[in-house]
């Protein structure tokens, strides 16, 4: 990896200090990893990490793309009552669909409103949530909604990704760092920052779901704080995606897809 750098980049080969050991710096990996997955952590394990105090060589890239698909095309459905809820799941009826989402333990999900659109411009459903209390009980209730389809002129926006390291909600003093100094100057005032986070497959799906919450939860709380001091105000929609293979930004079939899958994604919309 030394002569990579020294003769791709040009480096001095003085500036570069090599060290072998038994576990990366940061080794993926913990004592509550289940057994199924271990495998994986050892393949994430054999691995170079490049450490540096110069956060303008650890600092993200920056990527310009064009997105297709609107970022606020979810339907959110929330859960509410007074026993402790051990998972929940819905069945969407109506137009000729009948599809079933779940089964869901956190209290909220977010469903990609598509598929049950199913190309209409419109559709009147119902949405049935069965819930299982934790001692039990099932609970059954039924509304009524409608979807529509929206044609919205493109918007620019700007998106932005931070990495963690695994099993870890904080965000390493770069990212911070980069959040405060690259990203928040950047956000318009009055604007809307949607926040999602993600986790790489290892581990339980109720943890990991918990564990994106707590990713976002830590960036919006960074970004609020340095917003603050700028004198600036935005409105903020924060959640976790867990592992959930259809919205994770990459593949979890090989080490670097799970790496980069421990991220939080931000979403910057103009308030106009």
């Amino acid at each position: 990896m030394k002569n990579y750098l020294v003769s791709s980049y040009g480096i001095d080969a003085s500036r570069i200090t090599t060290k072998g050991q038994m576990r990366p710096p940061h080794a993926s990996g913990t004592r509550a990893t289940p057994q199924e997955d271990l495998d994986l952590v050892r393949e994430e394990n054999r691995r170079v990490e490049v450490l540096s105090t110069d956060n303008n060589i650890l600092k993200p890239v920056m990527i310009e793309s064009t997105q297709s698909e609107p970022i606020d095309n979810d339907l959110v459905i929330g859960v509410r009552t007074s026993s402790p809820i051990d998972s929940w799941s819905m069945t969407v009826t109506g137009e000729g669909t009948n599809q079933t989402f779940g089964p869901y333990r956190s209290a909220s999900q977010r469903i990609d409103a598509k598929p049950i659109l199913s190309g209409r411009a419109s559709g009147n459903y119902t949405a049935t949530v069965t819930a299982r209390t934790a001692s039990g009980q099932t609970i059954t209730k039924s509304q009524d909604f409608q979807l529509v389809r929206r044609e919205l002129p493109p918007v620019t926006g700007q998106r932005y990704s931070i990495l963690f390291e695994f099993d870890e909600a904080r965000t390493v003093q770069t990212y911070e760092q980069f959040l405060r100094t690259e990203v928040a100057p950047k956000i318009p005032n009055a604007a809307t920052v949607v926040v999602h986070g993600h986790t790489d497959k290892v581990g339980l799906d109720d943890y990991n779901i918990e564990l994106s919450n707590r990713r976002s939860q830590e960036t919006q709380r960074v970004l609020q704080d340095e917003l603050k001091k700028l004198g600036k105000t935005a409105t903020f929609d924060a959640y976790g995606f867990g592992e959930t293979e259809m919205r994770a930004p990459f593949g979890n079939e090989n080490p670097e897809g799970r790496y980069y899958n421990r991220t939080v994604m931000i979403e910057v919309i103009p308030g106009s």
